[in-house]
């Protein structure tokens, strides 16, 4: 499945990444972002990064997010 990878960084330090399913819409990075933002408004003032997810892709990645919580 895909998913929007939002990844938060504050001076060039990681802070947070939660993914968020997509559905093919136009929109769907943009409500990635409103959303991370709704929930974790603290990261307003932070780089914010959109990208495109594959769980295939990432395997091992995709577990851990599962098991932390931050797959939305």
């Amino acid at each position: 499945m895909k998913y929007t990878r939002v990844i938060s960084r504050r001076n060039g330090k990681y802070l947070a990444e939660h993914l968020y399913a997509m559905f093919g819409r136009n929109d769907d990075k943009i409500d990635a972002l409103r959303k991370f933002l709704k929930e974790y408004p603290e990261h307003k003032n932070c780089d914010i990064t959109l990208e495109t997810y594959d769980d295939r892709d990432h395997e091992d990645h995709f577990k851990a997010c599962l098991a932390s919580g931050c797959v939305h």
